[in-house]
Formats: structure tokens, C-alpha cells, sequence
């Protein structure tokens, strides 16, 4: 490349819009589609499940719930709170409620092992998770449903 090139792709680079890109995920030790982050909703969040290997290799139990399940969120920082928004299956996989549960967001983009789940769990299965978004409200660590 010689000097005269240099002012071109300077300008260039310029002239070229700023893309907006989820945020990466925190060091996946694979590339396994059971290790891969899915994107949910519109606000730029993506989450993976915890497998069950890490959950006993880490001790991670449910504290706040009597039914649970653990995520990894990654996504813009909230500056108050994360909002995910969830949906209950029972063990046929037929919807049975849905449920959100609010996170403190304090402006940071990666929430690692996040206890989700409620103490009404007769019969439950699964739970999916339909949106993520920024939320201004109270931590509440309780299910609605």
C-alpha cells in the first residue's frame, strides 16, 4: 500500500454506516449447538441454557425457586433492569403459563448463571424463553405465575 491509497480507505471507512451486532457470548469452551447462544426478541439479548454438567460441576441449585433452570444472558446493559419474559410446558410440552422474572441490569451486558423458574411447578417440564428486553422496575426474584 503506498501513501497516496491511505486518504481513500480513510474516507471510506468514514462513509460506511455503523452496523448494530448482538453482543458476543462469554467464552464458550465449544462450538457445540448445545453451547451456542440463541438470540430472542428485538432489543439485541441472546441466551443459552446451562447444561446439567456445569450446573453440578458448579453446585448451582435453585435458591429462589422450587423449580428452575440456569441461563447465560448476554445483550445490551440496562441500565436498571433486564425483563425476561417466560413460557411453562408441562411434561407433554403443552403450554401451561407464562411468567416473567426481573433482573438487576446495573449497566452490565453479560449475566452468567441466571437462576429462572417459579415455585408453582406441578408437572412441569420446560420453560422457554420468548423475549429479553431493558425494564425499569423492582428486582423481584418471585414468579408470577
Amino acid at each position: 500500500m503506498n501513501l497516496w491509497s491511505l486518504p481513500l480507505i480513510a474516507g471510506l471507512s468514514l462513509a460506511l454506516p455503523l452496523v448494530p451486532t448482538s453482543a458476543e457470548a462469554p467464552g464458550q469452551e465449544s462450538s457445540s449447538a448445545a453451547n451456542a447462544f440463541t438470540g430472542v426478541g428485538e432489543a439485541g439479548f441472546s441466551y443459552r441454557w446451562v447444561d446439567e454438567d456445569t450446573s453440578i460441576a458448579e453446585g448451582l441449585q435453585c435458591n429462589f425457586y422450587s423449580w428452575c433452570a440456569f441461563a447465560d444472558i448476554v445483550g445490551p446493559a440496562c441500565p436498571d433492569e433486564v425483563l425476561v419474559e417466560l413460557d411453562y410446558f408441562d411434561k407433554d410440552d403443552w403450554y401451561v403459563a407464562s411468567g416473567a422474572d426481573v433482573l438487576p441490569g446495573s449497566g452490565r451486558q453479560k449475566h452468567i448463571h441466571v437462576e429462572l423458574g417459579t415455585n408453582h411447578y406441578d408437572g412441569l417440564g420446560n420453560i422457554e424463553i420468548p423475549n429479553i428486553s431493558c425494564y425499569l422496575g423492582l428486582p423481584t426474584g418471585k414468579p408470577d405465575i
